[in-house]
Parts: structure tokens; sequence; C-alpha cells
């Protein structure tokens, strides 16, 4: 929803339509929390079996089923914050979506320890305290969200009229975001396939836990990479509907080239620290030891996976959401999980075997999506 939302909606403000925009973001708001509603209940009933396929058993199944159901409630949430927040960037405003994620993230960290430790009055809930304080602060994000459109913004307003689920408006949204919902399965799925494979190399937990800690640090490298990719899909929307291809074709390119630097200045600082990350994440030696190659490894694709990043997100913008769908398929399917398995499995070379097959995927990822780019035929995009 958020993609199509993006792309239709900064068309429409670039062109001076605001009053067809204004209608963008109540579809959008609506359609969010209507599919919101309906994956908290998938996720929620197949938690177990989702928490078992990633070989977890015992107090982790139990821990894990628990965490998933209880998640899922905030969905309800994300889904409305995430959908306001597309439509305000559309419109050029991303301090107000900084400011209700930031806080989100602020009410996380702080929820999370409280429930987890419980001083005071407070009841000590351990691990389930996470996933309160992450249910608490997706709320707070989403009660913002819709508190700060009730009142109006850029002129953007809810309107309990304009919030219908299915009508043209809602039918081009879904026309445009549906190859992404696809992109987004097929890159979860990968990923959860990739999950398994890691679960199951031969150093078993030890390895998961440094795949863990890799992964969670490596977002440092991406998020520069991220915050560009918005950017240009609003400003490339927006150019789009003024009819200003040649800007919209240089916004792309920019953005490519100044996430793609930043992510190599800080794989260059992962690279040399890794020892002092990989030990300040996880108090295990043996997780050290088995992380620091690895992440190493990782410091050298941190360019090629900000520059998949932001071309994905400048073409979402223009509104070609099947290019970048059809390469994650591709990446994913044909490269990433079956080389983590080869190396990672059938050669038992553990997880940096594994990282492997994901750094091939970033890389072919990387040059399908600058290709696709280069060649302009997403100019063309009917939205």
């Amino acid at each position: 929803v958020s993609t199509g939302t993006t792309a239709l909606f900064s068309r429409h403000w670039g062109a001076r339509e605001y009053s067809v925009a204004c209608s963008v973001l109540n579809r959008s708001i609506a359609v969010a929390f209507l599919l919101s509603l309906v994956f908290a209940v998938l996720i929620g009933s197949a938690a177990p079996l989702l928490a078992a396929q990633l070989g977890m058993q015992g107090d982790g199944l139990a821990i894990a089923t628990r965490y998933l159901r209880f998640e899922a409630v905030g969905f309800l949430f994300t889904g409305v914050t995430l959908a306001g927040a597309a439509a305000l960037r559309g419109s050029g405003d991303t301090r107000t979506p900084m400011f209700i994620l930031g806080t989100v993230s602020v009410v996380n960290a702080i929820a999370s320890c409280l429930f987890v430790f419980g001083p005071g009055p407070l009841p000590q809930l351990g691990v389930d305290g996470i996933v309160g304080g992450t249910i608490v602060a997706r709320a707070c994000g989403g009660i913002l969200m819709l508190c700060t459109l009730c009142r109006g913004r850029n002129e953007l307003r809810l309107s309990r009229s304009e919030m219908r689920f299915w009508d043209p408006l809602v039918r081009r949204i879904v026309r445009i975001g549906l190859p992404a919902v696809v992109d987004g399965i097929c890159t979860w799925s990968g990923h959860y396939l990739f999950l398994g494979i890691i679960g199951r190399l031969s150093a078993g937990p030890v390895a998961a836990a440094a795949h863990m800690v890799g992964i969670r640090v490596e977002e440092l490298g991406y998020l520069p990479a991220l915050a560009f990719g918005i950017a240009s899909a609003a400003l490339i929307g927006q150019s789009l509907g003024r009819g200003d291809e040649a800007s919209a074709r240089r916004i792309g390119q920019l953005a490519a080239l100044f996430g793609g630097t930043l992510a190599a200045a800080v794989g260059v600082g992962f690279y040399f620290a890794a020892p002092w990350i990989c030990s300040w994440m996880h108090a295990d030696p043996v997780v050290q030891e088995i992380g620091v190659p690895a992440f190493r490894a990782m410091a050298f694709f941190q360019a090629p996976l900000a520059v998949a990043i932001v071309y994905t997100q400048a073409l979402r913008g223009a509104g070609d959401t099947r290019s970048p769908m059809a390469i994650a398929l591709i990446s994913v399917y044909l490269v990433r999980v079956p080389l983590a398995w080869y190396f990672g499995i059938h050669l038992d070379m553990g997880l940096l075997g594994a990282w492997f097959g994901m750094f091939a995927d970033i890389s072919l990822r990387a040059l399908l999506l600058f290709l696709r780019y280069a060649s302009g035929r997403w100019l063309n995009t009917r939205v």
C-alpha cells in the first residue's frame, strides 16, 4: 500500500492535483488498516508453524510463538503509520514521518526495558517484555499519525467520506503496489528459507546467533541508503508529474551515488571494528569467533547493497514495481538460497559459506537494478 501510495500520490502532487492526492491518502489509510488486520490474523494463526520451521524447540518455540502472536497486534498500528508516512513523503514532508517513527523507536527502547526488567510496580516480563514494548511503541506511532492527519498537514486531511476500500483510486494503488507485495513476499520467504539454512549449519544455534548480530549491525550501513531511496522515490514521482523526465533520471543517479558512497565508508568501519562490534553485541567467544570473519566479508558488500536499495525505491517511485519484483525473484530463489545451501551446508563452510549466497544475491540485484534504471524505460510507466 505504501509503495502504491508514494508513486500515485507524488505524481498527483507534482501535477498540483492536490484534491486527488488527498483522496489517495484517505484510501491508503483505509486499505492499509484492512490489510493489516488480515495479516495480523494470518501471522497470529501461523505463529507455531513459522517458529517450528526455523528449527526452534522447547522454550524457544514457546517464546517465539508468543512473540509473533503479540507482535501481530502491532500490525494494525504499523499499517496506518506506514501508509500515512508514504503520503507525507510523497508531498515532500519527510520530517513528520521522521518524528513519528523516531518516537516509535525511542518508546520501543524505553518500554521494552521497563517491561523486561520490571522496576518498581511494573511486572518483570522477561523476553515477553520486548514484544510488549514493541506493541506500545507501534500504538503510539499509529495514534500520532492519525492525530497529525486529522488536524491536517500540507493540505492533507483525513475524511471519513473519503475512506473507501474499493474504487478506481484503490484499484490504481493496488495495481502499482501489488508487484511490490509479491516482491516483499519473495524477499521475506527467501530470508525465511535463508534463516532455515543458517539454523541447520553444523555450528547450530551459535551460527544463528552470529548471523543475527551481523544482520542487526548491518542495518546501520544501509539506513542512509534507504533514506536516499525514499527521498528519490518522492522526488522522481513529483518530477514525472510535472513532466520533467531529465530531473527524474538525475535524482535516482545522485541518490545511488550518495547512498553507495556513504555505505562504502560504513563498510570500512565495519571491517576494522568487527572484533569490537561482535564482542559488544554478544558475550559468547564462540559466537565472536564465527561472526568476525563473516562480518568483515560483509563490509565489502555494503556499497552494492545501498545501490540496490536506492534503485529499488527510485523505480517504485516512478511506479515501476514489476522490475524490482522480477529481479528479486531471480536473485533470491536462483542465487541466494541455492548458494547458501551449497556453500554453507553441502561444503560445510559454516556461516561465511552461507553468506556467500547473500553476497551473490546483493551483487546481482545491484547490477540488474542499475541496468534497468540506466535503460530509462521506467520513465514511461503508467500509474
